[in-house]
C-alpha cells in the first residue's frame, strides 16, 4: 500500500524545505495557448431537493483559458466561503484557471455557478508559496496533484454537491498526467481541521499534519494532507 508523502518534521516543529524545481517543464508555452482556449464540457446531471424544491444541477469541466467567463461567479464564492487570508484572489485564480494541467469543475443551476472545485500540480508557480507545499516530499518529483479550493453558494450547501465534485474531480485526476505525463499517484492539499473537505479526505484515508496557521473563526488548526490514489 502506498505511504502519504511527508517530510519528517524537526524536534521544533519546522519542516524542512526542499529546493524549488528548476522548471516547470513546457508549462509556460502551454499557458499562452490556454488562455485563447475557454470553454466547457458538461459531466453530469444531477437532480437535487432543496426546501421542497426540486433543482437540476449541471457539472462542468472547464477548459484552460476560461477565467474571464468564470470569474465573477468564482470570486463571489470564494468571498461567501473564505475568509480573506484563505482567498486566493484574482492573479492566482487567473493562473489556476489558465493552467493546462488543472482540473477545474464547477457545479451550475439554472446557468449559474454555485460551486467549484480547481488545482493543479503541486509544482504549479500558483501553488508554491502556500504552506506545506515545498516541504511535501513528493515536491519536485510531478506525481502529485494539489486540490487548491473547493467552495459552494451557502444557499446550497447540505445537498452533495461539494462531494460531487470531489468524487468526479479524483476520477479525473486518478487517469491524468501532469507537464512531465507521468501519470499522478498522490492528491494534496491544506484544509480546516473538522470541515466537510477535511472529513471527505480522512475518510478516503488520507494522511494529516498540521501547519502554520488557524481558521480565524473557529481557531481549529490548518492540516496539510496527503492521499494516495490507489486508495479511491
Amino acid at each position: 500500500m502506498a505511504k502519504a508523502a511527508f517530510r519528517r518534521q524537526s524536534t521544533t516543529g519546522s519542516v524542512g524545505e526542499t529546493a524549488k524545481p528548476d522548471a516547470f517543464p513546457a508549462v509556460d508555452a502551454e499557458l499562452k495557448t490556454g488562455v485563447e482556449q475557454g470553454g466547457e464540457a458538461v459531466i453530469a446531471v444531477r437532480d437535487v431537493r432543496s426546501r421542497n424544491v426540486r433543482l437540476s444541477v449541471e457539472y462542468v469541466r472547464l477548459r484552460p483559458g476560461s477565467w474571464g467567463a468564470v470569474k465573477d461567479d468564482i470570486q463571489r464564492l470564494e468571498s461567501l466561503c473564505f475568509n480573506p487570508e484563505r482567498r486566493f484572489g484574482n492573479v492566482r485564480l487567473k493562473s489556476i484557471y489558465a493552467d493546462p494541467y488543472a482540473v477545474n469543475l464547477v457545479a451550475k443551476v439554472d446557468g449559474r455557478i454555485v460551486g467549484y472545485v480547481h488545482g493543479g500540480p503541486l509544482e504549479s508557480p500558483h501553488f508554491r508559496d502556500l504552506e506545506g507545499v515545498t516541504a511535501d516530499s513528493n515536491y519536485g518529483k510531478y506525481n502529485t496533484y494539489y486540490g487548491g479550493g473547493v467552495a459552494v453558494d451557502p444557499a446550497y450547501q447540505g445537498l452533495g454537491i461539494s462531494k460531487f465534485l470531489h468524487d468526479e474531480s479524483l476520477k479525473i485526476i486518478k487517469t491524468s498526467a501532469g507537464p512531465t505525463r507521468k501519470t499522478y499517484e498522490y492528491k494534496s492539499g491544506r484544509t480546516e481541521r473538522g470541515t466537510p473537505t477535511n472529513r471527505f479526505f480522512r475518510r478516503k484515508g488520507a494522511v494529516f499534519r498540521t501547519i502554520p496557521g488557524r481558521h480565524s473563526k473557529t481557531k481549529d488548526d490548518m492540516e496539510y494532507y496527503s492521499l494516495p490514489l490507489n486508495r479511491v
